[in-house]
């Protein structure tokens, strides 16, 4: 038995690393990205959305026993949105038998349509529950959002989200709130694991040019905070395991145990190769994409990603801009209100989306 053991502790690591790891990244650590720098101002601010943040998600996470956990946490968010004031339109659709609404704010043009996919590690999140951000994207992009309701983890794997994904886009493709109608210009949007997902879609698009049921491309990609790593690789995540209110706790669990093991276990816990490139964007061939805007804290463990997908895809001849801001939390477009680092955040999108859809006149 003890020879079987010692087996096990030489194995596990090689054919880990040989199999289950993906490609080593550390060539595109250096730094890169525009950055801002807000954090005198939000000094204040910052410190009451820590706060508010921790008060919001403490219940969930000390609810006893995982899966009443992560239904605590689902019903949180499906409530993030609500009281919303919203000056628009929101309605449910089925968009190839994927659950979803469309957001429009009052005066959007209808023929931009942009698909926002949300976060929420794959596991929470609904368009419910995201009804501010896409509220707010059909405001800065003067297009109509459709926001679904994929199929998360546990219940589904991975494939079964980007599968859902790839069907909205071809539902958007054809149709907007009226009904069935041409776009004029599509754009992609995802926080968090969203951002994964749109990026992953992004090359799928790339991909089918060509075939004889191929889509059209999306003309601009806005990818906030983006998670592009599924094996965790980047060494942000363990540098900014303290700094991270929302996404720390992972860093912590990598600073303790190895990372071959996490991988390994994460293989198995999701059903799926975490380093395929439609699993983890990094990894992938990042040649011939759209216009690509990320944005990323520099205190978040996800800055890695950001990071390496921005200096691969450079390399690769993709064009993507990376925007950094300092001392932010993960997400903060989303969960922080009242920083002038969301307002500058939220303009350089609708920035982003200006010059790369010349026609477009914003919405008042």
């Amino acid at each position: 038995m003890a020879w079987l053991v010692v087996l096990l502790i030489i194995a596990v690591p090689l054919l880990t690393r040989r199999f289950l790891k993906g490609a080593d990244l550390r060539e595109f650590d250096r730094p890169t990205g525009e950055v801002f720098d807000t954090t005198a101002q939000d000094a204040d601010a910052m410190a009451k959305t820590l706060t508010s943040l921790k008060e919001m998600f403490t219940p969930a996470n000390n609810t006893p026993g995982l899966r009443n956990r992560l239904t605590a946490l689902r019903d949180m968010m499906d409530k993030f949105s609500d009281g919303l004031v919203f000056d628009g339109s929101i309605e449910s659709v089925d968009a190839n038998g994927v659950p979803a609404e469309w957001v429009v704010a009052s005066g959007a043009d209808t023929s931009r349509r942009l698909l926002m996919i949300h976060g929420g590690a794959f596991a929470i999140g609904t368009a419910r529950g995201y009804r501010k951000m896409s509220a707010r994207l059909s405001r800065a992009a003067n297009a109509a959002v459709l926001s679904i309701d994929y199929r998360l983890w546990p219940e589904f794997q991975r494939k079964h989200a980007l599968h859902d994904i790839q069907q909205a886009y071809r539902y958007i493709v054809a149709n907007g709130p009226e009904g069935v109608r041409p776009a004029a210009h599509i754009l992609l949007a995802g926080d968090s694991a969203g951002g994964n997902l749109v990026l992953a879609l992004t090359a799928w698009l790339r991909d089918q040019q060509g075939h004889a049921t191929s889509l059209p491309q999306a003309g601009a990609v806005l990818a906030i905070c983006p998670t592009l790593d599924s094996t965790l690789s980047g060494p942000s995540v363990i540098y900014n395991a303290q700094s991270d209110v929302l996404l720390g706790g992972v860093g912590q669990l990598m600073r303790r145990v190895p990372h071959g093991l996490v991988v390994l276990a994460a293989t198995i816990l999701y059903r799926m190769s975490l380093a395929k490139p439609e699993y983890s964007p990094v990894f992938g061939r990042l040649h011939q994409l759209p216009p690509i805007l990320i944005h990323a804290s520099d205190s978040e463990i996800l800055f890695s990603d950001a990071i390496r997908y921005t200096n691969k895809a450079r390399r690769d001849g993709s064009a993507v801009r990376l925007q950094i801001w300092r001392g932010m939390q993960h997400d903060w477009h989303v969960f922080a209100d009242n920083l002038l680092a969301t307002e500058q955040a939220w303009q350089e999108l609708a920035d982003f989306v200006q010059q790369h859809c010349p026609a477009l006149e914003r919405a008042g």
